[in-house]
């Protein structure tokens, strides 16, 4: 599968396939009996894990920066760089990962594994990124968005590593409306999604739908609010 069409798929399914991919990964790794074709599909798993692993990383690269310069700003220092960083929360992620077995245990995992990562590195509570969880739990509802160039705009804007809390991506002028109508188009992704509040770990809940300018207002402010 080419990169374009990784990175076209969503999110949760680059984690569904991860968690085959790094199951059967493990499980010839730890087995004792020796086959003559053991050694050929670690091979070939090995580089394929690495390659999901990576896709799924780099769609939360943009939130780990916004994370790690917050606590930098809120007064926390960092033990190591911010690639160390990214890697930490990864390399939390992989072993309770393979247990998940549905969408809502991914999310909770990736985002147990933030808190564990924050406090490893700055030695920060749970409350300290707590305004982000909202924001953290989107990031894989966003891929269903079914119009491309606001999903496109929305995570250009929102989650993109270059991206800020504020809307700076676009002339000051076009940010408002661009802001609005992205995330007027996401409240109507999440319109349609089952489970929405198992998803997102409670951080989102279903009463955010009753009103869709009030909804897509609290939207525009947890992904672009300031933190």
């Amino acid at each position: 599968m080419s990169q374009k069409e990784l990175e076209r798929r969503r999110t949760f399914e680059l984690a569904k396939e991860f968690i085959s991919v790094s199951r059967k990964l493990d499980g010839l790794i730890r087995s004792k009996k020796w086959k003559r074709w053991k050694d050929f599909r670690i091979n070939r798993l090995r580089p394929r894990s690495a390659e999901l692993g990576r896709v799924i990383g780099d769609r939360y690269k943009g939130l780990f920066l916004q994370i790690f310069n917050g606590l930098k700003k809120r007064q926390f220092s960092a033990n190591c760089s911010f690639e160390r960083f990214l890697d930490t929360w990864w390399d939390i992620v992989e072993q309770p990962i393979m247990g998940a077995v549905k969408e809502e245990e991914v999310s909770h995992v990736f985002w147990t594994a933030a808190e564990f990562a924050a406090n490893a590195v700055f030695g920060a509570p749970v409350s300290a990124i707590e305004a982000l969880r909202p924001k953290f739990m989107l990031r894989p509802l966003v891929d269903e968005i079914g119009d491309a160039a606001k999903r496109n705009a929305l995570l250009t804007m929102g989650y993109e590593p270059h991206s800020s809390s504020a809307i700076s991506h676009y002339p000051a002028e076009m940010q408002y409306q661009i802001g609005v109508a992205a995330c007027e188009a996401l409240f109507d992704a999440l319109s349609g999604i089952e489970k929405l509040e198992e998803l997102t770990n409670g951080a989102v809940q279903v009463s955010l739908l009753k009103d869709r300018k009030t909804g897509s207002d609290q939207l525009r402010s947890w992904l672009f609010g300031a933190w």
